[in-house]
């Protein structure tokens, strides 16, 4: 049996079923001086837009902690978002912006096309323990935004004039 306690230890609410906090929208956007809508490595990301729903059977009680979770390819800051109470059926709009850098690099001096996948993953704590269940991790393709072969140009220039290359 599951208890919600308020600030004197009265009960607020039981059931035979705790919460359950599903994570039911994101969206990724950029973060950087050039927003061209590739996200390349080493680049700052923001996620925002995120919305969360308890589906469970009683509150979620004030306190829980909202975080991004880093994994082998994106780096996020360790900041979370305080959850207010969220009651049984109500879906919580996180207003804050979370950020990461990706950090899935290429091999030094590569000449070839960097293609990649970047993973990242929420969850929600409460009292310093995951009350979310795993779900799937969140990908985003991670590559240059273009690929020079070769460059051609004139060996001697004289000063003020100008070619293409």
């Amino acid at each position: 049996r599951w208890v919600v306690l308020g600030e004197n230890n009265e009960i607020i609410s039981s059931s035979s079923a705790k919460f359950k906090i599903e994570i039911i929208s994101d969206s990724i956007s950029l973060d950087s001086a050039v927003d061209d809508d590739i996200f390349e490595p080493s680049e700052r990301i923001g996620v925002n837009g995120i919305r969360i729903r308890n589906t469970g059977e009683i509150p979620l009680p004030a306190g829980a902690k909202f975080r991004m979770v880093s994994s082998d390819t994106i780096n996020f800051e360790d900041l979370y978002v305080t959850l207010p109470e969220i009651k049984p059926g109500v879906t919580y709009q996180i207003m804050e912006n979370l950020y990461g850098r990706i950090f899935d690099m290429p091999p030094p001096n590569s000449r070839e096309r960097f293609l990649s996948i970047a993973t990242f993953n929420t969850q929600v704590d409460l009292f310093n323990h995951p009350v979310t269940d795993p779900v799937p991790d969140k990908t985003i393709k991670v590559q240059y935004p273009i690929i020079v072969k070769s460059v051609t140009y004139p060996v001697m220039q004289n000063r003020g004039t100008s070619s293409h290359l």
